[in-house]
């Protein structure tokens, strides 16, 4: 495998995309007040605004370190290992416990988008995804909690 296009070390507890909650849009105020008919949908989980915005702003800080660099926009392969906090008395190896592994691939792509990437339709595959604990003995699990994301394009992959 060459060597990724870019790789970014992103610091903070990984949260998931979770489910959205819906809220009523009303239109006045007292005894005028109506509903619109629209409903406002906002993330049901406090913890994925802080993540995401770790994500994109140690992206932003690699992306600032590349000369030219320009958003990707073709197929892409992306490696994504994040290490999450153990519990005091957690004694298992693996972190087969929430958050799922695929909700935290979600909020994470969407950190990236229009900063390492256009959009995250881009991603036509992912390279071994995992979920460790900080601290394991792997080489991609950070001290502390956070991820290590790789991208690299298709074409050069294809050689």
């Amino acid at each position: 495998m060459p060597e990724p296009v870019i790789t970014i070390r992103a610091f903070g507890v990984p949260a998931p995309q979770g489910s959205k909650k819906g809220r009523p849009i009303y239109k006045g105020r007292g005894p005028e007040r109506v509903f619109t008919g629209r409903v406002a949908l906002q993330e049901s989980s406090d913890k994925v605004k802080p993540w995401r915005a770790a994500v994109e702003a140690a992206a932003k800080a690699v992306v600032a370190t590349k000369p030219g660099w320009a958003v990707l926009d073709e197929p892409l392969i992306v490696e994504v290992c994040f290490s999450l906090p153990r519990g005091v008395s957690v004694k298992r190896a693996h972190h087969t416990t929430y958050p799922d592994l695929s909700k935290l691939i979600r909020s994470t792509e969407d950190a990236l988008t229009k900063v390492v990437w256009a959009d995250d339709a881009r991603v036509i595959a992912y390279r071994n995804p995992r979920k460790l604990y900080a601290g394991d003995d792997d080489p991609d699990a950070l001290p502390e909690p956070g991820c290590v994301i790789r991208v690299w394009r298709v074409a050069e992959v294809q050689r």
